[in-house]
C-alpha cells in the first residue's frame, strides 16, 4: 500500500512524499540506549544477475565523460593542464584532472516487492514491531553473495513518488 505521508526533513520542516507500507518478516535490531534501529530488506524478490566483465566494459564505454560539464559549472583550472595546480596533494608537478566520470544515484521506488500471502500465517506477525523511515536515515546496500558494500547514503531530497539520493 502506498499513500502520501509526511517525511520530516528537520524537526520543524516536513514534506509530503509517497510512502510505502509493507508487512513482512525482516531481520530487525533495536538498541533503545543508542537510539538505533536496523532493518534488513531485500531490494528484489529474486537474486540479482551477476555482472560480467564484458557487460561492465560496455557500460563504462557508454558512460559520458564529465569534463566538459565541469567547465560549464565553473571548474576550469583543475581540468586545464596548463592552469591546474594540484601539486600540494601528491607533491608532484603537472597534476590535473584528465577525465572524470559522473557519480551514481540510488533510487528507492515505492512499488516494493510483490504481495506474499504466505507471510501472514507466521507467528512472528501476531505482535509486530513497527519501523518508520519517515525521517532522515542512512541506508547501506550490500551484495549478499560477495559481502561487498555497493552503496551507502541517505535520502536528501524526497520528491514526488520517488525518493532520490545523490551518492
Amino acid at each position: 500500500m502506498v499513500d502520501n505521508r509526511g517525511f520530516m526533513m528537520t524537526r520543524s520542516y516536513t514534506v509530503v512524499v509517497m510512502m510505502m507500507h509493507q508487512k513482512g518478516l525482516y531481520n530487525y535490531y533495536d538498541n533503545e540506549k543508542e537510539k538505533l534501529q536496523i532493518m534488513e530488506i531485500s531490494l528484489a524478490s529474486s537474486p540479482s544477475c551477476p555482472t560480467t566483465w564484458k557487460q561492465l566494459k560496455i557500460w563504462i564505454g557508454k558512460m559520458q565523460k564529465a569534463v566538459k560539464h565541469l567547465s560549464g559549472l565553473g571548474l576550469t583550472e583543475a581540468i586545464d593542464k596548463n592552469k591546474a595546480n594540484l601539486s600540494h596533494m601528491p607533491r608532484k608537478k603537472d597534476l590535473y584532472l584528465a577525465s572524470v566520470f559522473h557519480a551514481t544515484a540510488f533510487e528507492l521506488d515505492t512499488n516494493g516487492n510483490p504481495f506474499d500471502q504466505d507471510i501472514y500465517g507466521h507467528e512472528e506477525l501476531r505482535s509486530p514491531k513497527l519501523f518508520y523511515s519517515d525521517h532522515p536515515f542512512v541506508f547501506l546496500v550490500w551484495d549478499t553473495q560477495s559481502g561487498s558494500l555497493l552503496f551507502t547514503g541517505r535520502p536528501v531530497q524526497p520528491k514526488a513518488d520517488k525518493m532520490r539520493d545523490e551518492l
